[in-house]
């Protein structure tokens, strides 16, 4: 496909796009629309099914350049597609001697009075002529120097109409459809349409009062989900909605208040000093912002937001978090000069913004890849196809004894609507909302109920570290001074420190915080250090600027280097009352401070002593320092110029304490064979010892630290670090070996690392990630990375994070676990109050009987269709059939009473168990079970059937032409009245106690409902009043040998589905066969992939293998 056919576009990290032109062709149109009229628009609803066939149906295949419709697919990282039709729309310049202005992906500017531009999923794509492509409309975060902003003006009028045309309103619109609009969508969706169908054929049969109970049932169900929708888009809507007056620039310097969706990118805004709710994303320019970003990354601690440095640099909005102002979050206070405004640039408005993002991904959520799903419409197409062959049998038999015809085809079609359970899809959803009200009360809260049976399957859970599997706030253990390349003994009271030490002054002034309603407020870790030193944080009245003191000490902040992930550190800059020069202080991880410093005042024993606290499950952060010169301009001085040439001043300890649940739930989430994975940015010694502690990794396995090398002959290699001793403390090695047979081996990778063996080694990702523990010193797109990878091994993956750092990897997991005090937050489906992982299991536990619920409904709901399908069946070799009130007393009575108590049933108690649920319903256990279930419904009605044509009493069924709905007989009697047992029986079989869920019994509900139905049933079977008898229309035969025969049946029935359900299927093969099927394949897939990845050197040395991959100069 050429670039003028097709282009691929990554948008955003969890899609690709693929762009695909087609052209109008009228022949095809006159065609298809001839086919409207003659299939009277059945044609036309099948297309509004499938878009895309109407797509094909309509148009021709063409270039980009020549289409006026686009068909789009949604990739999702190859794991599955999702198709868009969308029409190709032109957006004309309001002023004919001014050209738009659009801003691309690809960081080019285009300039035209008219612009070919497609949307799709709330993004616009704008045709480029030289690319020849769509290109992603962007706002100013692309292509943009972080100087280029301080010389936006601000605009005019005329200048902000241009970019309202290209960029429109900025306004994130939640779609709110009438109910009416919604009443049409879901009664068009295919089910309800052969509900219509259905009900056409029960009329026609004169089923009038079951045709009645499922117009009931069907309005019920169509109401409740419009209504829930229609309270769904609006309780969104009034989330996101919000519009305030906005102070704007124009370009003639004067300052005008407009409302908030008039802002453009490139306006230049003015932000109040009582704070704000930003309604755009936008870049500092003038003064300082403490901000509230709970309401995207779930954490309420106030950021401190800076203006842009004054540099050549490329903005990149990752890196220059600290320097944005993000749509949604809140503006608590500002510092400016007295006589300055503060002042942002505005970046990205509408969907294009950080809070745009988060509302697509609600509207536009990742299609699931849940096995359970996909698997319950290929069980309807079985079921179609079921009652195809149903039908056909009906047809054919039926015309051999000379019915009518008109009788036959109804009959056949009543069959089809038998088979095919009308209330399948609201009780598969009934586990779901149980267990929901369940999480509810234990302060767990969902925004998307599809995720809690996905949760059931998780066989991989991953953790951060900090704040996640330890305690948030960090307690300062003590301080290392550096004298003479070498470290101290540390002192764990700071007050030792002399007054005129270097680190001393870091630990005041290297931080963040800030002082709210005269508190000082910050990161939990600063505000532990700081509180260490014992020194006092003010503000500058005048310049607005920080200042700590101490007993004659006094520094004036006059600029900060946010923290970075990326960059592993913050800094500051100093002015100090004693001194006419500068100071700079530079705080982060030792390796980053370490390899920033001059080498003649980097410790030699720094390695040594580092590895000494980190094994001991410490935090260790390193300070540096240097002196600058006064004249330099600090507003255009970049980063790098300033993070370098440092001196070491020592290491500040902290201790960082696991949380008491932490070791409990990782034991037994992993005696649940659940993989358990940490994925944190801390240090990885740090991070090892914090693993073994919680029981991530057990302290007979050996870690192996992967990392990638260079040759002396320049070839990459990777690199696998261990020593032959099985304790942790002993794994790490400069050598260059892996035992030859090494017991338990895992891997562990720093960031750097991963970075590197995707870049050179991809071949060797699947076997790092499948038996890999800790990922240590990550990022946060990093750690988006671990979990796709893992998805992508088969992995139904979690993710348990509270920090901003974690958003995307807990949005990327099938579930997503945020811990926030927040009751929900738009980064993860799931958000627990409780500031622990005890919320993990509650989850799992949660999700598993949810999972059994529906699997368990699900299987009954298919068992049940094919019972009245199997009873239908056998009365049309009479032509009789069940009464259209047996089948309403079946449905209404017996099966949606069961099934609306069916989820009630609690999780089970104790440990998780380490049988895997299987939450597919085409494996082998579901399949078994349900084809055994059917066999005796088959075998136990057709015994019935045929026992009664032996007795003295019997009179056979005669067909009435002239009257049929004349259906009573001993025959109709023998089959109902044993089917309706069988239905009882299912329910029970189905209901299955431990591992997932508590016995039968603990459902009270349930268990009274059960019994009472079996009691009903009974004295059908044995003495139904005359009153039931003209309802039901039974012919009950006289005496009660036949009625103790069915009895025994039933007896006999219940006993074979138990021993069929929980000897063969849930022990002998769910225990004992599938488990080892299920390792040889797994097995067989490892194997394939060892095999295509290793084309790596061996060489044996010592007992030891000397295994590297090479590349070839540096290059994949």
């Amino acid at each position: 496909m050429t670039s003028s056919d097709a282009n691929e576009l990554p948008y955003d990290d969890n899609e690709n796009l693929d762009f695909n032109g087609y052209k109008r062709n009228g022949c095809k149109t006159a065609i298809t629309y001839f086919l409207y009229a003659i299939t009277l628009g059945f044609l036309r609803l099948f297309f509004h099914w499938f878009p895309t066939w109407h797509l094909y149906a309509t148009h021709s295949k063409c270039s980009l350049r020549d289409a006026d419709k686009v068909l789009i697919t949604d990739l999702y990282h190859s794991l599955c597609k999702i198709y868009f039709v969308e029409e190709v729309e032109f957006v004309t310049s309001p002023d004919r001697g001014r050209p738009l202005v659009a801003y691309l992906e690809d960081g080019s500017v285009h300039k035209n009075h008219q612009l070919r531009v497609v949307r799709c999923k709330k993004l616009c794509y704008v045709w480029s002529g030289t690319e020849s492509k769509f290109l992603r409309l962007v706002g100013l975060d692309v292509g943009q120097k972080c100087a280029d902003y301080y010389s936006f003006a601000g605009y005019s009028e005329d200048e902000r109409n241009l970019r309202l045309a290209t960029y429109g309103e900025n306004d994130i619109n939640v779609p709110l459809d009438t109910i009416l609009s919604l009443f049409f969508l879901e009664a068009l969706t295919p089910f309800y349409f052969f509900q219509v169908f259905s009900l056409i054929v029960w009329f026609l049969d004169e089923y009038y009062y079951y045709a009645v109970a499922i117009i009931i049932m069907s309005v019920v169900g169509i109401a409740t989900s419009v209504l829930q929708t229609r309270k769904n888009q609006q309780s969104l809507k009034n989330t996101i909605a919000s519009c305030e007056t906005v102070s704007v620039r124009a370009n003639d310097g004067a300052y005008h208040q407009i409302l908030s969706h008039r802002l453009v990118p490139g306006d230049v805004i003015e932000i109040p000093s009582g704070g704000c709710v930003m309604q755009c994303d936008a870049v500092l320019v003038n003064g300082n912002c403490t901000v509230n970003e709970s309401m995207l990354t779930g954490e309420s601690i106030p950021v401190t937001k800076t203006p842009i440095p004054k540099t050549g640099a490329l903005y990149k909005i990752q890196e220059d978090a600290f320097h944005t102002l993000f749509s949604g979050t809140k503006v608590i206070q500002t510092r400016v000069p007295p006589d300055q405004k503060v002042l942002a640039v505005v970046i990205r408005t509408g969907f294009l913004t950080s809070k745009g993002e988060l509302v697509r991904a609600i509207l536009f959520p990742t299609p699931s890849d849940f096995k359970f799903d996909q698997d319950s419409y290929k069980v309807l197409i079985v079921l179609a196809i079921v009652a195809f062959i149903g039908a056909i049998y009906t047809v054919v038999s039926k015309s051999t004894r000379s019915i009518e015809v008109g009788y036959i085809f109804l009959k056949a079609l009543d069959l089809i609507t038998v088979v095919i359970p009308p209330a399948l899809p609201a009780t598969i959803t009934i586990g779901k909302l149980y267990a929901l009200h369940r999480l509810k009360k234990k302060e767990i809260f969902c925004i998307n109920s599809k995720v809690i049976n996905v949760s059931g399957s998780v066989d991989c859970m991953c953790f951060d570290k900090t704040g996640t599997l330890t305690e948030d706030g960090l307690d300062m253990w003590g301080v290392v001074g550096c004298d003479d390349q070498k470290l101290t003994k540390p002192l764990r009271d700071v007050d030792a420190l002399a007054k005129s030490s270097k680190l001393l002054h870091g630990m005041a002034t290297c931080h963040s915080l800030t002082i709210i309603e005269d508190r000082i407020m910050g990161d939990p870790l600063d505000e532990k250090m700081f509180e260490s030193t014992g020194w006092c944080l003010e503000e500058n009245s005048t310049t607005h600027t920080a200042m700590v003191k101490h007993n004659g000490n006094e520094f004036e902040i006059l600029h900060r280097f946010p923290f970075s992930s990326r960059l592993q550190r913050m800094s500051v800059i100093c002015a100090s009352r004693n001194s006419d020069a500068l100071q700079v202080f530079c705080k982060g991880s030792p390796e980053m401070i370490s390899s920033l410093s001059v080498a003649g005042s980097v410790p030699c024993d720094l390695r040594e002593q580092l590895k000494t606290y980190t094994r001991h499950g410490y935090r260790v952060i390193a300070m540096g320092s240097r002196t600058i010169s006064k004249d330099r301009d600090i507003a255009t001085t970049e980063r790098a110029t300033v993070e370098c040439d440092l001196s070491f001043d020592g290491l500040i300890i902290f201790e960082n304490r696991i949380k008491p649940v932490t070791a409990g739930v990782i034991k037994m989430l992993k005696d649940a064979h659940i993989k358990t994975v940490m994925i944190t940015g801390d240090n990885m010694e740090t991070a090892l010892s914090v693993a073994v502690e919680s029981g991530i990794v057990e302290r007979d396995e050996n870690v192996v630290v992967v990392d990638v090398d260079q040759s002396v002959d320049g070839e990459l290699r990777l690199l696998y670090s261990v020593e032959e001793s099985s304790k942790l403390d002993s794994c790490f090695s400069n050598d260059v070996i892996l035992p030859m047979s090494a017991p338990n081996v895992r891997y562990a990778m720093s960031g750097a690392s991963w970075k590197r063996v995707q870049m050179y080694f991809p071949q060797c990702v699947d076997e790092l990630v499948r038996e890999g523990v800790v990922f240590a010193r990550m990022s946060g797109l990093q750690k988006q990375q671990v979990i796709q990878e893992l998805k992508k091994q088969g992995y139904y993956t979690g993710m348990c994070g509270d920090g901003a750092n974690d958003c995307g990897a807990l949005k990327t997991s099938h579930v997503g676990i945020s811990l926030s005090k927040e009751e929900a937050s738009v980064a993860s489906p799931f958000t627990a109050k409780q500031n622990d992982i005890s919320c993990v299991e509650e989850v799992i536990r949660e999700g598993r009987a949810a999972l059994a619920t529906s699997m368990g409904i699900f299987k009954f709901m298919i068992c049940y269709s094919i019972t009245q399908f199997t009873s239908a069946i056998i009365l049309y070799g009479i032509d009789d059939n069940l009464t259209s009130l047996q089948f309403l007393f079946v449905d209404i009575v017996i099966v949606l009473n069961l099934i609306s108590t069916f989820g009630r049933t609690k999780p089970s108690k104790g440990a998780l168990s380490k049988e895997r649920l299987e939450g597919a319903l085409l494996s082998l256990t579901s399949v078994s079970s349900i084809i055994s279930q059917i066999l005796f419904v088959i075998i136990f009605q057709a015994s019935a059937y045929n026992l009664i044509h032996t007795y003295s009493w019997f009179t056979p069924f005669h067909f009435d032409q002239n009257n049929v709905l004349a259906l009573s007989s001993y025959e109709n009697y023998a089959v109902y009245v044993m089917s309706l047992f069988q239905y009882i029986i299912m329910i029970i079989a189905f209901s299955k106690g431990e591992p997932y869920r508590r016995a039968i019994y603990t459902n009270k509900i349930l268990f009274c409902d059960v019994i009472l139905m079996t009691t009903i049933c009974l004295y059908i079977l044995f003495y139904p009043a005359n009153w039931v008898k003209t309802v039901l229309d039974l012919k009950v035969p006289p005496g009660y040998n036949f009625n103790l025969v069915v009895l025994a049946f039933a007896i006999a029935n219940f006993i074979c589905a138990f021993i069929a359900e929980d000897l063969i299927v849930g022990y002998v093969l769910a225990k004992k066969v599938y488990p080892k099927l299920y390792q040889l394949f797994r097995r067989r897939a490892k194997c394939s992939n060892k095999a295509a990845s290793n084309d790596y050197k061996v060489e044996k040395s010592n007992g030891f293998i000397n295994r590297a991959y090479n590349t070839f100069d540096g290059e994949t």
